[in-house]
């Protein structure tokens, strides 16, 4: 996703498209070449297109701005060729937030069919275009006409219960209500991935080779999304405690980096807190950083040389549970935390004692 052009910021949200929305414009002249299109015929398929996009960021609001009503923020919006994702920093726990996240992005597509809907009624045109050609599009009412079809599709089309897609999420909020979120996205997924090879099959049969590229996509995020549901079942039930460690080693800013070497050659410790003489954290050196210092041979350097600011403390019992700590700890790039009781550090919490923990539950085939 780093490979994307910013648009603009809308309701204190990046909206960003990503570098291989480029194939959208060879599709379009694809298609125009293949359909025998005109220049001026051409820029109206590419306004349609325009627009479906437009509706999809609309719709990707719609999921951004309701998950702004239960305090879960959107880093952004991407824009690819296969549709927009609104990418949230974590999601609602509650069954019936997570619905109205999910649904809230359809039904923005429903309200704007409805808006097109009236104005058709209104001037007394059908709601059926006169030819199912493409070149419909370059006639102002078929252009609109072909909108109003449009978003219908896209609210059809997201209902169906597969991951990503919205309807596989509102499958899981409704299962989530009778059973544990992690038992219901394993639901989810089964009927996910059913759907998805329909659609590889049917997509090769037909010769519709983007239907079947979906199914691709939709198989594999299912099981993306699996992974996720269990990581995060797999923090949330382990304590924080059991990843603390109270016998860490303190740092000084003018040590040399032999100490922390050592440690972590023996594999003891990865990640160290710098504290001033009056015992106040002040920085901290990550690993990668010592790696580099090996690779110098340069471990008689002063702490100092190589301190980082990406460092926080959190006091005992403000955090729910590990999952919370560690989804901190991946958002604002730390690689270790302080543990704080009043005003003393009582332990630190290094990311790699986390990730150890995920490792053991991967090859004791939890994952």
């Amino acid at each position: 996703m780093n490979l994307s052009l910013d648009i603009g910021t809308y309701f204190g949200i990046p909206v960003r498209i990503h570098w291989t929305f480029g194939f959208i414009i060879l599709f379009l002249l694809y298609i125009s070449r293949a359909e025998g299109l005109d220049a001026s015929e051409t820029f109206w398929l590419g306004a349609y297109m325009f627009a479906l996009f437009v509706c999809v960021i609309f719709h990707e609001y719609g999921h951004a701005l309701t998950a702004r009503l239960y305090n879960v923020k959107t880093r952004d919006i991407i824009l690819t060729p296969i549709g927009g994702l609104a990418r949230l920093e974590s999601l609602p726990q509650r069954p019936w937030q997570e619905f109205a996240v999910a649904i809230a992005g359809p039904l923005v597509n429903i309200v704007i069919a409805c808006l097109i809907a009236i104005g058709i009624v209104a001037a007394g045109e059908d709601f059926l275009p006169e030819t199912d050609s493409l070149i419909i599009v370059a006639h102002p009412l078929g252009f609109i006409q072909m909108v109003f079809w449009m978003n219908l599709a896209l609210f059809s089309f997201n209902l169906i219960p597969a991951f990503p897609m919205d309807g596989g999420r509102i499958l899981r909020a409704l299962l989530s209500l009778w059973t544990s979120r992690l038992r219901a996205t394993q639901v989810a997924v089964i009927v996910g991935r059913l759907l998805a090879i329909a659609f590889v099959i049917v997509g090769f049969y037909f010769s519709h080779f983007a239907l079947a590229l979906i199914g691709l996509f939709v198989y594999v995020m299912a099981g993306a999304e699996l992974r996720q549901t269990r990581l995060r079942s797999l923090l949330e039930s382990t304590a924080i405690e059991n990843v603390l460690r109270h016998d860490f080693t303190r740092v000084l800013p003018g040590d040399t980096l032999e100490t922390v070497v050592h440690k972590v050659l023996e594999d003891s410790e990865h990640n160290f807190l710098v504290f001033d003489q009056n015992g106040n954290v002040i920085g901290c050196v990550p690993e990668y950083f010592i790696m580099d210092v090996i690779k110098e041979k340069n471990q008689f350097a002063p702490v100092a040389g190589y301190m980082s600011q990406s460092w926080k403390v959190f006091e005992v019992g403000s955090l729910q549970n590990l999952f919370e700590l560690y989804s901190k700890m991946i958002s604002d790039h730390l690689t270790i935390v302080g543990i704080t009781e009043g005003s003393d550090i009582i332990g630190v919490i290094d990311r790699n004692a986390i990730q150890n923990i995920i490792r053991m539950s991967s090859k004791s085939k939890l994952f």
